[in-house]
């Protein structure tokens, strides 16, 4: 038997740098494992000397800090190849899973050895979909699903999907709502993302045109198409409002205030050696209003193989971020993170290199995700099939923009290679509510080991719901919104509420905060997609809390977690005219 236990991080010596000073009693029998930096402990009973056969023996091991942290992340089911979006939908705190026309109910409240139950074909109209998001496009409350029909599956192309739900698990196929359009049911349409971008607040619908028409006979090419918006008519149907005045290679599509100004700008990863889109805001009413403004916001860095890239506050000032995510092709720019000046740099973008990030073929998204609860902003690649043997990784932000590939370390490497059939789809929720957040990725899902491993981190998870706001309404699923939180010696986290993220995926609407050690009441600054802002002041830790805009009085706590504690918070709420550009 051993008991061990940890004595804190010192700094080390030489090629070990930081350790871990650990109190072990080794009791007989016991053979000490051997590994980098450990002191090897011998069977008591085969010791030379009699008078030790006998008694405990006491050690003192060293180990560099990673070897305390390498629970693995554990897949424990496999879920739909298309499976794209987190989201709970029946309001009992646990986020669910949607894929096409699949949803699966989170079921580990109930039973933890049967953590979803899948409803397949439950879901009408999302045949041949790409991929699915979530929100509440009427304001009921309750989460309807959306998708787009791809063109290259042949006719019946070019159709937005829209399933109204009840919130109780049924859904009616309202696909009518989108009123007929002008596209070709020959249009290779990609990604779509769901996001109030005329501040009515109902949420519309961007959708990036990879081609114009699939070619199936040699005479004909790949033509560049143009990306479209359906404008949400107050929850009735939705219009085919914009076109974009440029043909490009669209692929992936995410959404940002990146200046904070109080409505949504657009980022676009167009494909083929084509430059992305920084589609600025500037009050769009559904027909005019966006400029593309990548040069001036010095995004423009040549063209290159984008497909999903992904916005998120990497170095915690404050200031969504942008990762660009590119293929390792010859004449492909490198993939980069492009750090927002805030601002005091009138919100220009700075390119921060690769950040240690090893450029892959044929690489497909980075999604952003805190997995460790450190308190900055981590970052997981996915690989699409067909192009030899790279695979997924997820690397650690070790802070200033430097990442760590610990892929392995979590073992999180035994997915499916690219020339296996590897699925591109990844995307970060709690299932378990345990604090940490979980991912699914090659097709199944994985179990954070969470607490097991970071014991001393700590989290906050917030719920937003829209509704009247000061300057305007906000949509039921507060898409758009950000919080902030300042934490000594961490900085001012950004969290965003996203309508999709990368290519064709979506992390859950609830937002999550790794605090790192920190265990104090924080305050929350939340900055409502119509301009207000809304403080909630000392919140306790390591708890879900729900945060209705303009009545924080009545925000409660979710879910008890294991150390959770319910709250009523007493909020204070700044009304600050939404800025615009003239």
């Amino acid at each position: 038997m051993m008991v061990v236990k940890s004595l804190g991080m010192v700094p080390g010596e030489g090629h070990m740098g930081n350790v871990h000073v650990i109190q072990a009693r080794v009791c007989p029998p016991f053979v000490a494992a051997s590994g980098p930096g450990v002191l090897i402990v011998n069977t008591i009973q085969s010791h030379p000397r009699p008078m030790l056969r006998a008694a405990c023996l006491f050690a003192v091991i060293l180990l560099p800090a990673a070897h305390l942290h390498a629970v693995d992340f554990i897949p424990i089911m496999s879920v739909p190849d298309n499976t794209s979006a987190w989201s709970d939908y029946n309001f009992d705190g646990f986020p669910d899973l949607f894929a096409g026309t699949t949803f699966l109910t989170n079921n580990y409240h109930i039973d933890p050895n049967t953590p979803f139950i899948e409803h397949p074909g439950a879901v009408p109209g999302m045949a041949n979909t790409f991929n699915t998001s979530v929100g509440d496009y009427n304001n009921d409350g309750n989460l309807d699903i959306f998708g787009y029909r791809m063109g290259e599956l042949g006719p019946g192309g070019g159709e937005l999907k829209i399933a109204t739900g009840d919130g109780a698990g049924n859904w009616v196929d309202d696909s009518a709502k989108a009123l007929p359009t002008s596209v070709s049911d020959d249009a290779v349409n990609r990604d779509h993302i769901i996001v109030d971008l005329n501040n009515d607040g109902f949420l519309d619908v961007y959708i990036t045109s990879w081609v114009f028409d699939w070619p199936d006979n040699a005479s004909e090419s790949f033509a560049p198409d143009t990306d479209i918006i359906y404008t949400n008519n107050a929850g009735n149907t939705f219009s085919h409002t914009w076109t974009s005045p440029i043909n490009r290679y669209g692929k992936g599509v995410v959404h940002s205030d990146f200046d904070r100004d109080g409505d949504q700008d657009v980022y676009v990863s167009n494909y083929w050696l084509d430059q992305g889109f920084l589609w600025r805001n500037d009050g769009f009413d559904g027909s005019s209003g966006l400029s593309e403004q990548a040069a001036n916001y010095n995004l423009y860095d040549g063209p290159g193989h984008t497909q999903g890239s992904s916005f998120g506050d990497f170095n915690n000032d404050g200031h969504q971020d942008l990762f660009i995510s590119n293929f390792a092709h010859p004449g492909n720019p490198q993939l980069r993170f492009m750090e927002n000046q805030g601002p005091a740099g009138n919100y220009n973008f700075t390119n921060r290199g690769t950040g240690g990030l090893r450029q892959l073929e044929p690489q497909n998204s980075g999604i952003p995700v805190d997995f460790d609860n450190d308190g900055d902003l981590d970052i997981f690649l996915t690989v699409d099939a067909g192009y030899g043997a790279e695979k997924n990784k997820l690397y650690r932000n070790d802070g200033n923009f430097t990442f760590t590939n610990v892929t392995r370390t979590y073992a999180l490497h035994d997915v499916r290679q690219s020339n296996q059939g590897a699925n591109f789809r990844a995307a970060w929720g709690d299932y378990d509510n345990d604090g940490f957040l979980d991912l699914f990725a090659d097709s199944r899902l994985w179990k954070n080991p969470g607490a097991q491993n970071w014991p001393d981190n700590h989290f906050l998870k917030l719920k937003l719901n829209g509704g009247q706001g000061a300057n305007g309404l906000v949509n039921q699923s507060a898409i758009g919104a950000q919080a902030r939180i300042t934490i000594p010696g961490l900085g001012t986290l950004t969290r965003e509420v996203q309508g999709g993220i990368g290519q064709g995926m979506q992390n859950d609407l609830a937002l999550h905060f790794g605090l790192g050690t920190w265990d104090q009441p924080v305050d929350v600054e939340i900055f409502w997609p119509d301009g207000t802002i809304q403080n909630l002041l000392d919140v306790d830790v390591d708890q879900f809390l729900a945060v209705n805009i303009l009545d924080p009085v009545t925000s409660s706590a979710i879910i008890p977690e294991p150390r959770s504690i319910t709250l009523l918070a007493a909020g204070l709420i700044l009304l600050r005219p939404r800025r615009r550009r003239r």
